[in-house]
């Protein structure tokens, strides 16, 4: 009997069995995310030159406001001179609601525009979505180009990095995420790739998952 024929395979299938292993450990933590404290995100939207501001109302919020928050802002030029402006390429908004059921339906907005992202992204780029019920968290992450003048699609593009709809920019490009941890919810998306860098490594100094 050679022995071999049975070490052999056996030595493989522990080896296969430990990667899936290792594999499926890393997959689960990449989904596991504590949305921090609104100190916490105030100092990482300082560390990136912004102010803060207050965030004005989300599309989805048409009754009375059920959150306190936070967002990045700047000092306006010309017109805005003295004034504190949202910046143009950048949302940076922590938003804590009063409820897991609020979050939830702030959430779900941005959870059906992804799917819709999803599907229209063709080959150039990637939109990540994760819904976990039971724990309360999800997130929806983007490093994506479009390229239709669609107005859906702008349109989509336009709620989903946080630009203003009334100004409806042409945007092609989003990088970051939406991220909610029970009645918390924080949006970190730039549509500068030349930002992508610095929007990732906030991204990554809160512990929340990036792009992939």
């Amino acid at each position: 009997m050679d022995i071999k024929k049975f070490i052999i395979p056996g030595i493989i299938v522990i080896v296969l069995g430990g990667l899936a292993g290792v594999i499926f450990y890393l997959n689960y933590k990449s989904h596991q995310f504590t949305i921090p404290g609104r100190e916490t995100v105030e100092a990482e939207i300082r560390t990136l030159g912004y102010d803060i501001g207050e965030p004005e109302e989300p599309i989805e919020n048409f009754g009375p406001k059920n959150y306190t928050g936070i967002c990045a802002v700047e000092k306006g030029e010309g017109a805005n001179a003295g004034k504190y402006v949202v910046p143009a390429d950048v949302d940076f908004t922590f938003r804590e609601y009063n409820s897991k059921e609020a979050a939830r339906k702030a959430m779900s907005t941005y959870y059906y525009y992804a799917e819709f992202l999803e599907e229209k992204k063709g080959n150039d780029g990637k939109v990540n979505i994760y819904y976990n019920e039971k724990n309360d968290i999800c997130y929806v992450a983007y490093d994506m180009n479009i390229k239709s003048d669609g107005k859906l699609e702008n349109f989509i593009m336009n709620a989903s990095s946080g630009h203003s709809l009334f100004e409806d920019p042409d945007v092609h490009y989003i990088y970051g995420g939406v991220y909610m941890d029970g009645k918390r919810l924080v949006n970190i998306t730039t549509t500068n790739p030349k930002k992508a860098y610095e929007i990732g490594r906030a991204i990554g100094n809160l512990g929340l998952p990036k792009p992939r």
